[in-house]
């Protein structure tokens, strides 16, 4: 192929993406040079589907997309994800946050030295009888490099944990919009999640996502950390049998509360997506 023809190839998919995305080519060439630098036409495509999808400007850069290993990240600023929330008009305010330490009791500011053992954040939503609780343990988010927090996790540790905790309890409560969407904050958690488990050979229909018995009792933070962990698991999965190998865990879930709710809603949408062909 020739370097004219390459060109003009490049040319037509920008063209063809500026006018899908309402937007004037030196628009598209701006975004792809600053926030979401490094993308190819079809993730760039993908990226500016999601930011329509969720009502988000990436001009004032409330949506970004990461490049990581060669694969496309697309993060949300926490300011994004309130306002995905609100143009649902179902948000019914937040409690929160608060801050625990290992003790386990909760305060509405923190003002130790030490950083805070996890964070909670309560999102209520119209029409639903529970809230949703986003509960972030600081083990699990913290962004460490050489064995020492990050920048801002060392001088700020409560608001960054905050963040995590909001933007999973958003999530939760909003899964239709939020699905697969991650802030900054969360990265370092998203980064080093554990591998999707071999799918088994037993066949698990649609009515196995029923509930199921009582299963053994579980505090808060780890009912919250299972289910922070399997949320990934279920986002990350490409095949029905994959999904279908993450359902002990769903039903390890204590029986009635939020997180298992959650697990539900978020199996039965993932599971429509592989139908659909949506890719993570």
């Amino acid at each position: 192929m020739s370097t004219n023809t390459a060109l003009t190839k490049r040319d037509d998919a920008t063209t063809a993406i500026a006018v899908a995305s309402n937007m004037t080519r030196e628009q598209v060439d701006l975004l792809k040079r600053t926030v979401a630098d490094g993308t190819t036409d079809d993730e760039f495509a993908l990226f500016m589907h999601t930011a329509t999808r969720l009502e988000l400007d990436p001009f004032t850069k409330q949506i970004y997309a990461i490049k990581r290993k060669g694969k496309m990240t697309i993060q949300v600023g926490i300011d994004g994800f309130r306002a995905t929330a609100e143009n649902t008009g179902e948000a019914d305010g937040q409690d929160g946050p608060f801050w625990c330490g290992s003790d386990g009791a909760w305060k509405d500011v923190w003002l130790d030295r030490e950083p805070p053992a996890a964070a909670k954040v309560v999102v209520w939503k119209k029409g639903c009888a529970r809230p949703y609780t986003g509960v972030a343990a600081y083990d699990s988010y913290v962004q460490a490099y050489n064995g020492k927090p990050a920048d801002l996790w060392e001088r700020m540790p409560d608001v960054m944990l905050a963040k995590c905790a909001e933007a999973l309890a958003l999530r939760k409560a909003f899964p239709k919009k939020l699905s697969g969407v991650y802030a900054p904050e969360e990265m370092g958690q998203a980064d080093s999640r554990a591998p999707v488990p071999k799918p088994s050979n037993d066949e698990v229909h649609d009515a196995e996502l029923a509930p199921a018995p009582d299963s053994a009792p579980m505090d808060e933070v780890a009912r919250e950390r299972e289910w922070q962990s399997l949320y990934t698991a279920i986002h990350a999965t490409k095949t029905a049998d994959e999904l279908k190998a993450l359902f002990p865990r769903y039903q390890a879930l204590p029986k009635g509360s939020t997180a298992r709710e959650a697990a539900y809603a978020a199996m039965q949408l993932r599971k429509q997506q592989i139908d659909d062909g949506i890719p993570f």
